[in-house]
């Protein structure tokens, strides 16, 4: 640089010397991606439509196949959500037959944000409550173990098949679904996942996962989608009844009780979305040509207006790809 003093005495100028550097660092990420498979997704090509825009949305979150730093928790539900067998058994799952494995949680499993204590769990019966249409649906309120939750993935062809596979169930039940996700990026779940991993169902580069809510370096998310609105849990009053394997509940065609009525599902999933945003959980919410008081129910629960879509036929590959933006943006620190 130019001198202006020092010229006088012969030095007219000073070398300074520097070094900047430009480095991009990629931030830990874990994803619970929950996808409604309810009956109703059957209709105007919504099953056909969701499954490209969740592979699309795959493939922009692992541009390169595996990426070792992002883990995704692949969700499907319907009335319920099914763990899997070995989780099952694993929560302490009182075991009534042997066609799905939905534990049954109590009021209490929706107080906190984490994994539901292993202890006593009764299982989901085998029942189916609405008309099923068989070119689309297998019977069950609960997803079979086909359909069951992938855990801490970053295996792209695994998940792929995983939603091309998608067969639907019966009933919405998001509150639950919500309940599974947001535990499986609670540091409770690792336990779970580490017990996965030793038995070779979870990459074991994940065993140490959730990461800690104070890990600022981990970023975590919630896609949360749904074409209807939340309903109640019916169970059949009998659940041995050998009737529920071939008649629906509809219409006491086999008597029937709601346990938990839409109102209370209500306030367990509203409590879940503000667990969420009180621990920092960026939540999406996409409403998939869903009715108005599902709509309702998404754009309360995102993290903000900006967070949640309302979309119709092809537009939902357009909402799964402004997400995986939004994330691979987010995770790049400069």
């Amino acid at each position: 640089m130019d001198t202006i003093f020092f010229r006088m005495v012969g030095l007219g100028q000073l070398p300074v010397i520097a070094r900047s550097a430009a480095d991009h660092v990629r931030q830990p990420v874990e994803i619970s991606l929950v996808l409604d498979i309810s009956g109703t997704m059957r209709y105007d090509r919504r099953l056909l439509n969701l499954q490209p825009a969740a592979n699309a949305f795959i493939d922009s979150v692992m541009p390169e196949g595996s990426d070792p730093i992002t883990s995704v928790n692949l969700i499907p539900y319907a009335g319920q959500v099914n763990p899997g067998p070995v989780v099952f058994e694993m929560l302490g799952g009182n075991r009534s037959h042997h066609k799905s494995s939905c534990p049954e949680f109590t009021d209490a499993d929706f107080d906190g944000p984490g994994m539901p204590s292993a202890g006593s769990y009764g299982q989901v019966p085998h029942f189916h409550h609405w008309e099923i249409d068989r070119d689309w649906m297998d019977w069950g309120w609960c997803p079979s173990d086909d359909t069951a939750i992938t855990y801490m993935s970053n295996d792209a062809e695994a998940l792929h098949t995983a939603i091309n596979d998608i067969r639907l169930h019966d009933g919405t039940g998001t509150y639950n679904a919500m309940k599974w996700g947001l535990a499986l990026l609670d540091p409770s779940a690792r336990p779970t996942i580490a017990s996965l991993a030793s038995a070779g169902i979870v990459d074991p580069a994940f065993a140490n996962r959730p990461a800690p809510w104070e890990d600022d370096r981990t970023l975590k998310f919630i896609i949360l989608m749904t074409d209807g609105q939340i309903t109640g849990q019916n169970r059949p009053d009998d659940p041995d009844d050998p009737r529920l394997d071939t008649l629906e509940v509809l219409d006491n065609r086999i008597p029937y009780t709601n346990v938990v009525n839409r109102g209370q599902g209500l306030n367990r999933f509203y409590g879940l979305c503000e667990m969420a945003h009180e621990l920092g959980v960026t939540v999406f919410t996409i409403a998939f040509e869903a009715p108005g008081p599902a709509v309702v129910e998404m754009k309360r629960c995102a993290s903000s207006l900006s967070h949640f879509y309302d979309v119709h036929g092809a537009g939902i590959d357009a909402a799964f790809r402004q997400i995986a933006s939004t994330i691979n943006k987010l995770k790049l620190v400069e």
